[in-house]
C-alpha cells in the first residue's frame, strides 16, 4: 500500500483546518492509501506556535515526506508550512496530485484558467515541466479512479 503526504494549511483556523486535513486522510484512505498528515500527528506534542517547536516539526515532517511514496497538495491557498514542503518534495522527486479543498481533483494543465484555483496555489504548483506518475504502466482497480488525474512529478 501506498504511503501520501497530506500538504494542507494548519495555522489561521486550527481548528476547521484539523477537520479540512482528517477529510483529507479519510479520502486517500478511501482510495487504498495510508495518509500521513504530519500536522494533525506532531501538533500534539509540539506547538506550532513556539518558533523552535515549528521548525522541529517542519524538520520532523520532512524526514516522513521522505518515507512517503506521493504528496497530496490540498489548496485553495499555500501557507508557509506547505510551501516549505512542497518544495521539500520536488527537491525529492516525490510525485504529486493536486486538489481542491473540496477534495475534487485539479487538473495541472488547466489550474491557471480554474477559476476555484487561487492565484497563489497556481503559481506556487504551476511553471513547472509535468510529468505524469505511471505512464505506459499497468493501474490497478483501485488507481483506476484517478486515471484522469494521474500523480505527477513538478520539476
Amino acid at each position: 500500500m501506498k504511503t501520501v503526504f497530506i500538504c494542507s494549511p494548519y495555522r489561521g483556523n486550527v481548528v476547521e483546518n484539523e477537520k479540512k486535513a482528517i477529510a483529507y486522510s479519510k479520502q486517500a484512505n478511501k482510495a487504498g492509501y495510508v495518509p500521513l498528515a504530519p500536522h494533525l500527528l506532531l501538533t500534539r506534542f509540539l506547538n506550532d506556535q513556539n518558533p523552535d517547536e515549528r521548525i522541529q516539526g517542519l524538520t520532523m515532517g520532512q524526514e516522513l515526506l521522505k518515507r512517503c511514496d506521493e504528496i497530496w497538495v490540498y489548496g485553495p491557498t499555500i501557507s508557509q508550512g506547505m510551501k516549505y514542503e512542497i518544495d521539500t518534495a520536488k527537491e525529492l522527486g516525490k510525485p504529486f496530485r493536486l486538489f481542491h479543498e473540496n477534495g475534487q481533483p485539479i487538473n495541472p494543465h488547466t489550474m491557471d484558467i480554474d477559476d476555484r484555483v487561487e492565484s497563489l496555489f497556481a503559481i506556487q504548483c504551476s511553471g513547472h515541466k509535468v510529468r505524469y506518475a505511471g505512464e505506459g504502466t499497468q493501474r490497478s482497480t483501485k488507481e483506476s479512479v484517478w486515471s484522469k488525474f494521474p500523480s505527477m512529478f513538478l520539476e
